[in-house]
């Protein structure tokens, strides 16, 4: 765990996680719906921790948040924020370290549940104007010979938001949010500085002048 100097960006957007009915909104949209079943939401905590190091600081950042599982369990559901203006090929090599990390603290502190390592569900936020094509699971990343060699091999996928293509209207429940997605959506636009004003416009009537002015 270690700590590192907030970005503008990324400073906004942990604001914004910080207020429970913007995570929650968050995570109904970005989360499968079988996963979504086995989360008690209204439990979200943000935490203020991160395991990005200084190698990678410089590109990501990243939100931890913890929750209920209906089994009674505890879940780290974490986001990556991916800095980049182009997709990263091996963004899964970095999210397996950055999990083995967080596993790592969590049975040094003696928090595990029934003595076993939490789920931890990697979610990949992206700002980027390009396509993001790159693969989805880690296994995809490793040379196997021979299907025989998998089951030596770590599996897992991620789960990714991309800001270009995310639905505003599903982000409906909270305006901040969806104003927050609206800006970065026209961050590389031409039109910048026509649009921008008209969204923080609109971010201000939404809500009342204090909360509009954090």
């Amino acid at each position: 765990m270690v700590n590192i100097t907030q970005s503008p960006h990324e400073g906004l957007f942990k604001s914004l996680m910080l207020r429970k009915e913007n995570a929650r909104t968050f995570l109904s949209t970005v989360l499968p719906d079988g996963v979504l079943a086995h989360i008690q939401l209204e439990s979200l905590t943000t935490e203020n921790i991160s395991y990005i190091d200084d190698h990678l600081k410089q590109h990501y950042s990243d939100m931890v948040f913890s929750a209920k599982l209906a089994d009674g369990a505890e879940a780290k559901i974490y986001c990556l924020l991916e800095h980049k203006s182009s997709p990263d090929h091996w963004v899964a090599l970095k999210l397996l370290r950055y999990m083995v990390l967080q596993w790592s603290d969590l049975k040094k502190e003696g928090t595990l549940f029934n003595n076993r390592l939490p789920p931890i569900i990697p979610i990949v936020f992206y700002h980027g104007a390009k396509n993001w094509q790159v693969p989805s699971s880690f296994q995809e990343l490793v040379h196997s010979p021979s299907s025989e060699f998998k089951p030596f091999t770590p599996d897992f996928s991620f789960t990714f938001f991309d800001i270009m293509k995310v639905d505003s209207s599903r982000l409906a429940d909270s305006l901040s949010l969806s104003f927050y997605v609206e800006m970065l959506k026209v961050i590389h636009s031409t039109d910048l500085k026509k649009l921008l004003p008209r969204l923080v416009e609109g971010l201000t009537k939404a809500h009342d002048s204090q909360t509009a002015l954090e």
